[in-house]
């Protein structure tokens, strides 16, 4: 099943915001595959996804980018 998780965003970000990006374009797909799973349908899937990343993005932390996915992923299947 393919949910168009492409990752691609559009627009300006500040220079804090790069690296959450570029988190952001990187690791979209996966996340919305595994969120697929227990929702069923890909709408529900990348609003998952997309609070997924609000919520990291919002605790205005550096990114790590050795242990992204494994976060974005834990925080997918055991949301907040």
């Amino acid at each position: 099943m393919n949910c168009g998780a492409t990752g691609n965003r559009s627009g300006s970000c500040p220079a804090s915001d790069v690296d959450y990006a570029g988190i952001g374009q990187q690791y979209h797909a996966d996340p919305v595959r595994l969120a697929l799973l227990p929702v069923g349908d890909c709408g529900s899937a990348e609003d998952v996804v997309r609070d997924v990343f609000t919520r990291l993005w919002a605790h205005g932390r550096e990114p790590d980018h050795d242990s992204a996915l494994a976060d974005i992923r834990m925080a997918v299947v055991m949301p907040s």
